[in-house]
């Protein structure tokens, strides 16, 4: 029934990062309770897992936002967190802010995640992915995710997607014109892959870049997946970019898919988004897009993990739909 346990122990050691025999073992035995557990439908096998609502970027449209939290989590809070996800057969991890990498106990996290036998991906902007940051345990991730939406400079500083100027420092005295994601997000891809983590970029279409073509830009980063995002509306979070872009037509955001469908993107239409996605705040509550609204459960640490989870609505079969169990057909 689990095909982990007709894997041979020297193929095991041979394909997995981690070298100590016990902890191998620990992985396996995990997993194997895990695959009983999701069985029984508890709660999503797949979190996003919101650290923090700390960002260096201004992205205009980000719906990555949350109402005022008087208590963000620490993190052995997280671990707690973390523990219960495994006990209820969550197979997915994945990091997300804000910016994540700008929490220091983040590599942690990453690897004792990593350690309990969960699938681990990081959603970030590139700025805190260094070799510093992948040597400490960033490299315990299966999977990266790099946001990027335009091979222009100019495109991503007038979205917001640079950096904030009380972030700029007068060391290189660069101003947010002359700042390029763009160059960046280049080199964190090369870098990811030199540590052979497997890259993930998401795009969001927007009014600003409909018409761009990307294709040999993300042909040459080279991605294991590309997820292209419609444009989200949440209100009372993101309402004012789309008061100076406006909305994205169906029209225009099927115009860029079409442009690029020989790279076999993952497409995401901002209805397929509500209800689709299981995710924690950083403050420790299920939340969930329903309507164009967030919905918030009670704290996960007070009324238990499942109590939680059934406090927000959630659809498994739009998460199956926008292939979000991709890490089981790997």
């Amino acid at each position: 029934m689990n095909k982990v346990t007709k894997i041979s122990p020297e193929t095991l050691m041979r394909n997995s990062k981690y070298l100590n025999p016990k902890m191998t073992l620990k992985v396996i035995t995990q997993k194997q309770a895990k695959t009983t557990t999701a069985k029984q439908g508890l709660i999503a096998e797949s979190i996003n897992c919101h650290l923090t609502n700390l960002c260096n970027y201004q992205c205009k449209f980000c719906f990555g936002r949350y109402e005022k939290m008087s208590n963000v989590l620490t993190k052995e809070g997280w671990k707690k967190i973390i523990d219960e996800l495994s006990e209820c057969g969550v197979k997915k991890i994945n990091f997300a802010g804000g910016e994540p990498t700008l929490l220091q106990y983040l590599p942690e996290l990453i690897t004792y995640s990593r350690e309990q036998g969960f699938y681990v991906s990081l959603i970030s902007n590139g700025t805190g992915i260094n070799k510093q940051f992948l040597d400490k345990g960033g490299k315990d991730c299966h999977l990266i995710g790099l946001s990027v939406d335009s091979k222009f400079a100019e495109i991503e500083n007038l979205l917001g997607r640079c950096l904030s100027r009380r972030k700029t420092t007068n060391k290189n005295k660069k101003s947010n014109n002359k700042y390029s994601h763009v160059k960046m997000i280049q080199e964190v891809a090369s870098l990811i892959h030199k540590y052979n983590v497997d890259l993930k970029l998401n795009t969001t279409v927007t009014n600003v870049n409909w018409w761009e073509d990307m294709n040999n830009f993300i042909g040459e980063l080279n991605p294991s997946r590309w997820k292209v995002f419609q444009v989200h509306p949440i209100d009372g979070i993101n309402n004012n970019f789309f008061k100076m872009f406006g909305e994205l037509s169906n029209k225009h955001f099927y115009h860029f898919i079409n442009k690029h469908k020989g790279l076999n993107p993952v497409v995401e239409t901002s209805e397929m988004m509500n209800q689709s996605y299981c995710m924690i705040t950083p403050d420790g509550r299920f939340y969930q897009s329903s309507g164009n609204r967030y919905e918030y459960s009670k704290p996960i640490l007070n009324v238990g993990l499942k109590n939680a989870f059934d406090q927000v609505t959630y659809s498994l079969e739009k998460f199956k739909q926008r292939n979000g169990d991709f890490y089981e057909k790997n």
